[in-house]
């Protein structure tokens, strides 16, 4: 269990806040439908990266990638991953943003104020305590993740369900995969980090002994997703039921203080999902400037790259052991990058078009093809394949659709 929930932490992400917005679109039942497709096409990329590792005898996606790529793939892999996780950082500030957006326009009550702020300040202190209280237990910035989304849940369900109704005319199946297919995308990707999750490998990628790596893939695999399409069920129909055609791109801008009837229950929401992001963020600097750093590793030859590791700035501002002083630089880049964008929708739609197309579907699927032959596995084969000459064109017209959009 506690892999498959390792796992469903990382499947909720920046999407879960934009998945109400697909319900809106299209309906619930598109929502539910292009969900089911992006797990279904997930769980077949589990499948397969179990096959390679096990052929392969490696549990680490580049170097999965190079085995059968090549050095050069292997490094456009690398860059891309860089991307994504940079991009994930501008995902939470623009989430960040949005919160801080609706708490400080005007009309908002001292006490809703007072709610909102008690929140933060206890939420944030809470942790470190908890950590020394209840050392046992692993991850607490992971459990108050958890409590935000119970949190928002909660209201979301108690607030009275909207009469309105949807446009008359809504969005075809085409047009929701064109323009939400990449938000969904991103909530599922997690091809790099799926075998050190379901604990068939370690930290460096070397296949564990006596694990049986199909089926433990397969049931955490299959477990998680289950899971994290509930979770998206849930908030999708949640806001589409709260606020009807009026929920937005991200729904923590329809818990505005301004424009919220109930503002003390809006600042608790905002308050947890503040906290929420706030822990957050020093662990995806983290995984950027370990991303950064195994990019740096493999592009640089081995005595520059040594010399640079010994750098007083590259052993302070890109090391994974200092994530709080990494956010010196990852934090304001990130910040310039996230004030161009026209929303948190946008910034996912974009970001997951040109990287988690390519890691999750591209590169696994061509990894899968080159390593089997079609007789061995015909159906998974032939779906890989199609997967990776459509995941590039699926990724041109949404991110085309998007850019000119801007």
């Amino acid at each position: 269990m506690d892999g498959m929930m390792r796992l469903v932490n990382f499947h909720l992400g920046g999407s879960l806040y934009t998945v109400a917005a697909v319900a809106a679109a299209g309906g619930p039942l598109y929502m539910i439908l292009l969900l089911g497709v992006c797990a279904l096409l997930t769980l077949v990329v589990y499948e397969n990266l179990a096959d390679i590792a096990v052929h392969r005898q490696t549990g680490s996606l580049a170097r999965i990638v190079s085995s059968v790529l090549g050095r050069g793939a292997a490094l456009v892999l690398r860059v891309l991953i860089v991307l994504n996780a940079l991009g994930v950082v501008v995902a939470y500030l623009q989430t960040c943003n949005d919160i801080y957006t609706g708490v400080a326009q005007g009309n908002a009550t001292v006490e809703a104020l007072t709610v909102f702020f008690f929140t933060v300040v206890t939420g944030c202190a809470a942790v470190p305590v908890l950590e020394h209280v209840f050392s046992d237990v692993a991850d607490w910035g992971s459990l108050m993740a958890n409590v935000a989304l119970l949190v928002l849940l909660g209201a979301l369900f108690w607030l009275s369900p909207q009469k309105d109704k949807l446009p008359s005319t809504p969005k075809s199946l085409w047009e929701i995969a064109i323009s939400f297919g990449p938000s969904f995308v991103f909530a599922f990707s997690s091809a790099e980090y799926v075998l050190l999750a379901c604990g068939v490998c370690d930290n460096n990628g070397v296949l564990l002994p006596k694990v049986r790596v199909h089926s433990q893939v397969r049931f955490i695999g299959l477990g998680s997703l289950l899971i994290s399409m509930c979770l998206y069920t849930a908030v999708g129909y949640g806001g589409l039921r709260a606020f009807g055609s009026r929920v937005q791109d991200d729904i923590l801008k329809n818990f505005s203080l301004e424009a919220s009837d109930h503002q003390t229950m809006s600042a608790i929401v905002l308050g947890t999902n503040a906290v929420s992001l706030l822990l957050s963020l020093p662990v995806f600097a983290e995984t950027l400037l370990l991303y950064t750093r195994e990019l740096l590793h493999d592009l640089l030859p081995q005595a520059s790259f040594h010399v640079l590791e010994q750098h007083p700035l590259c052993r302070w501002l890109v090391n994974p052991a200092h994530p709080y002083i990494g956010c010196a630089w990852v934090v304001p880049l990130a910040a310039v990058i996230a004030s161009k964008a026209a929303g948190l929708l946008s910034i996912i739609t974009l970001m997951s078009a040109c990287t988690d197309y390519a890691f999750m579907f591209f590169f696994p699927g061509c990894a899968f093809c080159a390593s089997f032959h079609v007789s061995l596995r015909p159906l998974r084969w032939t779906l890989s394949f199609a997967m990776l000459l459509g995941a590039p064109y699926m990724a041109y017209l949404s991110f085309m659709k998007e850019w000119n959009g801007l």
